[in-house]
């Protein structure tokens, strides 16, 4: 005989066996989802007695009230469960909520944002505030986890705090 069948079903094999190995990475790069900022699908809940909309991402439940909204992460983070509070502020508690911070031209508005530690008697973790819009239709986000941690892990607000933030839409629609 020529030649022997071994060599070319062995090299058939290995090419069947890299073909499925890539084909099963690409699957789980596919099922992972798109970028880390990717929001829930659908049209965003409006909070008609807040006055403003906003998407609320997968994983997050939303408890509105007659100022804002409190949203609640469905999985823990470090010793609790994130939360984001959205409410509408009034005129008068600007002065005493404002402060110095990083700022940026959000859609909903100028806004002026800081991350700051936080402790009580519980545990202790990390915060978000931010100061969204200007006039009367001036918003103040706060987003809190609880974390141990000696500094901030910023993963947790850029992928779960910030696109919320966002999408935030003053005004009645």
């Amino acid at each position: 005989m020529c030649g022997s069948t071994e060599p070319t079903t062995d090299r058939a094999a290995g090419r069947f066996v890299r073909t499925a190995v890539a084909t099963v990475l690409l699957l789980l790069l596919l099922s992972c989802g798109g970028p880390p900022h990717t929001l829930a699908v659908g049209e965003p809940p409006h909070l008609d007695e807040a006055g403003f909309s906003l998407t609320v991402a997968n994983g997050w439940t939303a408890r509105p009230n007659r100022t804002g909204v409190t949203l609640t992460r469905s999985t823990p983070y470090g010793d609790g469960f994130p939360s984001l509070v959205v409410r509408r502020i009034a005129e008068a508690e600007v002065e005493a909520l404002q402060f110095d911070g990083s700022r940026f031209k959000s859609p909903a508005g100028p806004t002026v944002w800081r991350y700051q530690s936080w402790s009580n008697t519980r545990g202790r973790g990390w915060r978000l505030e931010a100061l969204i819009g200007d006039g009367p239709s001036r918003l103040f986000a706060e987003g809190s986890v609880w974390d141990e941690a000696p500094t901030i892990d910023r993963q947790i607000f850029e992928e779960e705090f910030w696109p919320m933030v966002n999408s935030l839409s003053p005004g009645a629609r």
